[in-house]
């Protein structure tokens, strides 16, 4: 709540004149759309030689297209995600011109259908940053075609979209092929439940982005209760930077036979800025792993509880039953100067284990399992770095980037390349997939099983620790 109310006050207090620069950066992104700033192909592997030497490591000022799908909730998170964009970010990202271009898709759907927008966007919101939902976002494409179509034929340049001799209706069958939220019928898109929604609303702003960005490098998709970390564009262009010159770099890959074997012909697809820490997925596939522990827990301490009550003892201890009392174990030992005897009432050791077991398994379902995990992973290889199936890679002190870590969640924070060789087979995917989206099967597993389908080809990377926090109260895994 107070990261809430500070966020609030940070709005609602915000100077007229830093509003306005804030608008006039968010809402004009000329050079966003139009400037071809690219130096590298969408491959994300190969330098363009025409740009770029290959024997040299390349530093790119790279530009990201944000996506941020937002609902209506009693708490308005998505203030504290606005306001730790605006903060946390250098100023040389913002002005004079924008380097990133920050999209919000209002997916509040039938509650508030009479209103422009769900009650939690509102002013200064509503001025600063553009705002997406079903009724607005195909004129929007649509201007925003028509544009770059005029000002290419003012420059004499070729569209990439090959939409040049189009009439007005062959522009919006286009672009309804290319987002899947505009081929939908209002009674198609009322009966998807609420899975399948969050499914489609993921990937109509992977879509929108793609098609209205194409000169962007990359895309981020965040939730609209996740907060992003200080200067967190520029340790992103730094992660970039570091797969592009020392994992994925040909000309380094040919110098080292077991990195060649690794990385050559694969490309990474994402790169995770979040992983839950807790226990509290939709799925409970791992519980039968943490009963597993618990149980190996308690029967270690169970064991060291018996040995403690017999500490005064001498170390030949011996276990007895009597006949007289089927409910007590007697511990019996010889000392040099008298015999003694420790009766162990049976109840309290299966209490004691059952109590231990309990803990145990609170301990790793609701709190810390997933953080002393992926603390293991991380101690495991810090000593021996090697670029292997799971091998993990340090870009600066401060992070690591974790190859292929192996769970489905989460998409609080990740950042795609903008690239048609590998975002439009996942698209496509997902545009098949996204109905079958359900609390068992929901949109984090049907990214993750698109990558299990085609693992040979594609590697993720999982930032340690987290580049960005989640405030909501779920997470999968």
């Amino acid at each position: 709540m107070n990261r809430i109310n500070k966020a609030e006050k940070y709005f609602s207090e915000l100077p007229p004149e830093m509003k306005s620069l804030l608008q006039k950066t968010f809402q004009q992104q000329d050079k966003l759309l139009y400037a071809n700033h690219k130096a590298i192909n969408n491959n994300n592997n190969i330098p363009d030689p025409q740009h770029v030497e290959q024997l040299k490591e390349i530093e790119h000022d790279y530009t990201f297209c944000i996506g941020i799908p937002t609902a209506y909730r009693p708490r308005n998170y998505l203030l504290t995600t606005l306001h730790s964009i605006i903060t946390n970010t250098s100023m040389n990202d913002i002005f004079p011109a924008s380097k990133f271009t920050v999209n919000l898709l209002d997916v509040t759907h039938r509650n508030y259908i009479n209103l422009n927008y769900s009650p939690h966007l509102r002013e200064p919101i509503t001025e600063i940053f553009p705002i997406l939902n079903r009724n607005n976002l195909l004129n929007n494409l649509l201007n925003t075609l028509q544009n770059t179509l005029q000002k290419n034929l003012q420059q004499n340049q070729d569209n990439n979209l090959q939409n040049n001799n189009l009439s007005q209706e062959e522009l919006i069958n286009n672009l309804k092929k290319k987002i899947k939220m505009l081929e939908l019928t209002n009674e198609q898109f009322n009966e998807l439940s609420y899975h399948a929604r969050q499914s489609l609303d993921y990937l109509t702003l992977l879509q929108y982005c793609h098609v209205k960005y194409p000169k962007v490098d990359y895309i981020i998709i965040l939730e609209d209760d996740a907060i992003v970390g200080k200067g967190w564009l520029d340790n992103i262009r730094e992660f970039i930077n570091h797969l592009k010159n020392n994992i994925y770099n040909i000309n380094k890959l040919k110098t080292d036979e077991d990195n060649y074997k690794s990385f050559y012909g694969k490309q990474w697809i994402w790169l995770k800025l979040f992983f839950v820490h807790q226990y509290n997925d939709y799925t409970l596939n791992r519980v039968p792993l943490l009963i597993n522990c618990s149980l190996l827990i308690s029967f270690i301490l169970t064991c060291l509880f018996i040995l403690w009550r017999s500490t005064n003892m001498s170390t030949s201890v011996t276990f007895k039953k009597e006949e007289k009392d089927e409910n007590n174990i007697i511990l019996e030992s010889d000392k040099n100067l008298e015999d003694k005897k420790i009766v162990l009432n049976r109840f309290i050791i299966y209490l004691f284990a059952i109590f231990v077991f309990l803990i145990a398994l609170f301990f790793l379902l609701l709190l810390r399992f997933h953080y002393l995990e992926s603390k293991f992973v991380k101690l495991i290889n810090f000593f021996e770095y090697k670029n292997n199936e799971q091998g993990l890679t340090t870009t600066n002190q401060k992070f690591y980037l974790q190859r292929n870590f192996p769970h489905f969640g989460s998409t609080v924070g990740i950042v795609y390349p903008n690239s048609e060789e590998l975002l439009g087979p996942l698209m496509d995917y997902l545009s098949v997939e996204y109905e079958k989206s359900s609390s068992a099967y929901p949109n984090d597993l049907i990214l993750f099983n698109y990558l299990q389908k085609n693992k040979e080809q594609f590697d993720t990377y999982l930032v340690i620790p987290n580049l960005v926090e989640h405030i909501g109260s779920v997470s999968t895994r």
